[in-house]
């Protein structure tokens, strides 16, 4: 253990130190000095405590205190200082296009491309389509008031049979008569069918399927003032049981009435032949045209 050296001796005290001076006088009293006085200390306000609030459900966490941002960070490209809206790089310009220079147009065109020449003929034959339609249109609508007016007013020409057996109203069906009578219409238009007699068909015909064969002869009279245009439908009914008709084209049987038009004061005549089941019960309905009631001619 190492020894501390001795202090060195404290120096005289001055002569005034003491209370008096060096000439024995005392020294004056102290001036007394007021002892500070201390502030009031007020006593805080009681801090007011909230009422816990109701549990109306599950407690909701609490919030996350925001977070103050960084003001000194450094604003660098796409890291906006706080408060300022975020800018974003400039983006480089797009290079300009230029059109191409469009090409020179053909002499004689407005716009663009040159046009192939239009047809010369497509108006004229839409023309013409659309009157024809119209013409048939016309036609027909005519056709058809006619034939409706004609069925309703009795304007279909009724015929009688030349031996006076009994005058065919315009109202009736048909008009009965007998083989080689003459119906004579309303406008002079007459027709016979001839009695029937046996045909034997030639190889090359056919229909013939049934027990006998008959053929008949039709003439038609034009006594009207026009001409006549057949519309000539036939029927035979043998023995309850429909005739059939024979094509034989070696006698000259077409099957198939003749449509060429008749004149005024002409005459037309053809034959046509059947196969029936009995050929002395054959009964022949003819109806000359559309106009015209139908004539039942039996034995």
């Amino acid at each position: 253990m190492t020894s501390t050296p001795p202090l060195p001796p404290l120096p005289p005290l001055p002569p005034s130190f003491g209370g008096r001076d060096d000439d024995g006088a005392t020294p004056p009293a102290p001036v007394p000095v007021p002892a500070p006085v201390a502030a009031p200390v007020k006593a805080a306000a009681p801090v007011p405590v909230p009422a816990p609030a109701q549990a109306a459900g599950p407690a909701a966490a609490p919030a996350a205190p925001p977070v103050e941002p960084n003001r000194w960070e450094l604003k660098r490209p796409g890291n906006p200082l706080p408060g300022t809206a975020p800018t974003t790089s400039p983006r480089p310009a797009a290079p300009v296009r230029r059109p191409a220079p469009a090409p020179a147009r053909p002499a004689g065109t407005a716009h663009g491309q040159a046009r192939s020449p239009r047809n010369p003929l497509l108006v004229p034959g839409l023309l013409l389509a659309g009157i024809a339609f119209v013409v048939v249109v016309v036609l027909g609508v005519v056709f058809a008031v006619g034939m409706i007016g004609a069925a309703t007013s009795g304007t279909f020409f009724g015929g009688q049979a030349a031996d006076g057996g009994g005058p065919a109203a315009s109202g009736t069906e048909v008009v009965p008569a007998l083989y080689d009578q003459t119906v004579t219409y309303d406008d002079g238009l007459q027709i016979s069918v001839s009695s029937p007699e046996s045909f034997s068909p030639s190889p090359q015909a056919s229909g013939a399927g049934q027990p006998a064969n008959i053929a008949v002869t039709v003439t038609v009279y034009n006594g009207s003032a026009s001409d006549f245009v057949p519309g000539t439908v036939t029927s035979v009914v043998s023995a309850g049981a429909s005739g059939n008709p024979i094509v034989d084209p070696s006698n000259g049987m077409t099957g198939l009435p003749p449509a060429a038009t008749v004149a005024p004061g002409a005459t037309a005549s053809y034959v046509e032949a059947y196969s029936v089941a009995d050929a002395d019960d054959v009964v022949y309905v003819v109806t000359p045209a559309a106009a015209y009631l139908p004539a039942r001619f039996s034995r």
